[in-house]
């Protein structure tokens, strides 16, 4: 490889360490302002070009909605309503979509949960998890979500794409269990990369690619 195109590309990388990163290419509705409301199938889930799905244990005490005016700063939002006796939880979660190995990825989301009073325990679990090209789970990182009265809080998880992953998901789960209710709701749910390990992964491929052509 001559020098003159190890500088460019190493320039590229350059540059790609003071841009600010972009999201990732992800295809599904993160604020939900392009959802309509009745999307959910009891028998199929959420409907495919939405970009989410649902998964209910008891649709008869669970449910998932989307409400125009029930999200962040007043703008449509997704809401998870669990009332099941027996402690099973009710998932929403993005479709598949594209990562890197060894590449970190943040997502960053904000949920308003509340528990009505009688439930012996509930509460919320987010999760952001990788899966190789067959499908299989590789890693995952799951942090808790509590009540927060009402109020809208911002979160976020951050993990590094394993080796052998190609695809991830975000999923949020609210469960209950001893008779109460929760509903948790969601909002401004993205995913981005992080630009530094994605140049330290570029340098390396050149610095490999300079190597074997010396």
């Amino acid at each position: 490889m001559s020098r003159k195109l190890v500088i460019f590309m190493c320039t590229v990388c350059l540059v790609g360490i003071v841009t600010p990163a972009k999201a990732a290419a992800l295809n599904w509705n993160g604020d939900f302002e392009a959802i309509p409301a009745e999307i959910y199938d009891s028998e199929n889930g959420w409907n495919e070009p939405s970009g989410w799905w649902v998964w209910l244990n008891d649709p008869t005490a669970q449910s998932v909605a989307v409400n125009a005016t029930g999200g962040y700063g007043g703008s449509a939002g997704a809401v998870i309503t669990n009332t099941d006796p027996d402690g099973l939880g009710a998932k929403l979660g993005t479709n598949w979509f594209g990562v890197s190995a060894g590449v970190s990825y943040t997502a960053d989301f904000v949920f308003n949960e509340v528990v009505v009073a009688g439930g012996g325990w509930a509460g919320a679990t987010a999760g952001l998890e990788f899966y190789d090209s067959a499908g299989t789970w590789l890693a995952g990182s799951y942090p808790n979500l509590w009540d927060t009265a009402g109020l809208w809080t911002s979160s976020s998880i951050t993990i590094v794409a394993p080796a052998g992953a190609v695809n991830a998901q975000f999923q949020i789960e609210a469960w209950v269990g001893g008779g109460g209710t929760v509903t948790t709701s969601l909002d401004n749910v993205s995913v981005t990369p992080e630009p530094a390990t994605m140049v330290l992964l570029g340098i390396g491929g050149l610095l490999a690619l300079r190597r074997k052509h010396a």
